[in-house]
């Protein structure tokens, strides 16, 4: 079963911006016309999609990502970065365990639970956060057609043995761009095209870039293990750098 991280970061960030503009809970139930009972838990990370997007109005915020492509509403951006991702609405809502119909509300109509949200953005790389309206971080969204290419070539004898074992990974954050499909993943990111950012779930495909990327991806995987994940899978191969899977 797909495991995704518990802890929310929407939550967290909606709860840092209202304090950095020293507004109270109890001040922006009064903005809002929402009660405390319902600002709390949106902090947490909980709570319906429509309570949590009139918290965001006052405050002046939007919800960013750095790979979510833009459009006129949620759904429409989720619905687009899902395509990008080669994911049909049955194929997300199997890996988020949700039902096939929250999948097409939550494109259709922007209508679902926060932590639903949540769970879609993390499966489908999207590296969401909450910016200033207008302000969101200018990011290379074709950093990933650079002429170099940093990563390791797993051999394919190895390759077999850890499909044979896992058969389809989840995620596979550093995929090379000369073959991003050659690991069976259901999700292909690149460390340029912040596979390094995004949160890591479900069973991830762990092989490294070298070069410059190689300190970070270190760091992004302590820092994965270090909130609770487990690896397991061979260690390291001569010449090939440590190919293993992380399993959330």
């Amino acid at each position: 079963m797909l495991k995704l991280p518990w802890h929310s970061g929407l939550g967290p960030d909606l709860r840092d911006h209202r304090k950095a503009s020293r507004t109270t809970q109890a001040e922006l139930a009064r903005l809002t016309g929402l009660s405390l009972p319902t600002i709390r838990p949106l902090e947490a990370g909980r709570g319906n999609l429509d309570s949590w997007r009139t918290a965001l109005e006052p405050l002046g915020l939007e919800l960013a990502g750095r790979n979510l492509p833009a459009g006129d509403s949620l759904g429409v951006r989720v619905a687009t970065l899902r395509r990008r991702r080669g994911l049909s609405q049955r194929g997300l809502a199997a890996l988020v365990e949700v039902s096939h119909p929250t999948v097409v509300a939550l494109e259709r109509r922007g209508e679902g639970r926060l932590s639903t949200l949540e769970r879609v953005l993390t499966v489908l790389g999207a590296g969401t956060y909450l910016a200033r309206r207008g302000q969101a971080r200018a990011f290379f969204t074709h950093a990933g057609n650079s002429s170099t290419d940093d990563t390791w070539e797993t051999p394919a004898p190895l390759l077999e043995a850890l499909h044979s074992i896992f058969g389809r990974f989840d995620l596979d954050p550093c995929a090379s761009r000369r073959s991003r499909t050659r690991v069976k993943a259901r999700v292909h990111l690149t460390a340029e095209g912040y596979g390094l950012s995004v949160t890591w779930h479900g069973i991830v495909f762990v092989n490294p870039p070298y070069g410059r990327a190689l300190a970070a991806w270190v760091a992004k995987a302590r820092r994965e293990v270090e909130e609770g994940l487990s690896c397991t899978g061979p260690g390291p191969v001569r010449g090939y750098g440590s190919v293993s899977a992380i399993r959330l």
